[in-house]
């Protein structure tokens, strides 16, 4: 099965595998990345920083239905005290709720630029997705960098979004009936990725009794080379629900 998304190019194999045993361990790579890649999740926080601790929690709307939960907390920089958010999250597949599989990210938000109500909010992510199944259990981490122009109201707002995603390497675990009826000589370790995917949508956000937040976001997903054969799932919808103080 060809992997349009990661293929050879995200999952690269050891040097010394070469021919057909060199092209299924790839693939197999290719395809424990991929599942990861399907759970993607992400804590959708207000980005424009008006409350200074807030708890989220979400459920993304792909192929994997991922729980979502969070926390952000905001720091006032510089001398125009622009707000600083810095958030950690923690998702887990519904499927795959034993804890096992998970995505775990920390990220940052921060306006670059402002014009009255018309903010541009920059957001950077570092994220680790952990995979176990009956090949491997493996480790991808992926630095994420994301631009959100929009409008941003105290009680509301609406954005656009682009971002994209860097696979940079991942780590594999073989298990031994992977061994025993795929590749016997399988080396286990830290694999270079070099993939990575872009996401286009739009996102906002209104605030009512003060301390509650409903927040949506939604779009495509394309490749790095801006190919909309995305082997998971090419649209996303995450919705999430936060309270802050």
């Amino acid at each position: 099965m060809e992997n349009h998304f990661i293929s050879d190019r995200v999952a690269r194999v050891p040097a010394h595998f070469s021919g057909r045993n060199g092209r299924i361990v790839s693939h197999i790579a290719a395809c424990i990345v991929l599942l990861f890649v399907s759970a993607f999740s992400r804590g959708i926080h207000h980005p424009a920083g008006i409350f200074s601790n807030s708890f989220i929690f979400g459920l993304n709307f792909d192929p994997s239905f991922t729980l979502n939960v969070g926390y952000a907390r905001v720091f006032h920089i510089g001398e125009n005290e622009w707000p600083l958010t810095l958030s950690a999250d923690f998702a887990t597949p519904m499927m795959l709720s034993s804890g096992r599989n998970y995505i775990g990210e920390i990220g940052t938000m921060v306006p670059v630029y402002q014009f009255k109500k018309v903010k541009v909010v920059n957001a950077l992510t570092v994220r680790n997705m952990r995979q176990e199944n009956w090949a491997a259990v493996a480790y991808n981490f992926t630095l994420e960098e994301g631009i959100l122009p929009g409008f941003y109201h105290e009680d509301f707002y609406i954005a656009a979004e682009a971002s994209f995603a860097w696979f940079l390497f991942a780590h594999y675990a073989h298990s031994d009936k992977y061994r025993d009826t795929v590749y016997e000589d399988v080396v286990d370790g830290w694999y270079r990725s070099t993939g990575g995917k872009f996401d286009f949508g739009v996102r906002g956000g209104i605030i009512f009794l003060q301390k509650w937040g409903v927040n949506i976001r939604g779009g495509i997903r394309v490749d790095e080379l801006f190919r909309i054969t995305y082997s998971g799932a090419p649209v996303y919808v995450n919705f999430g629900v936060s309270y802050a103080w």
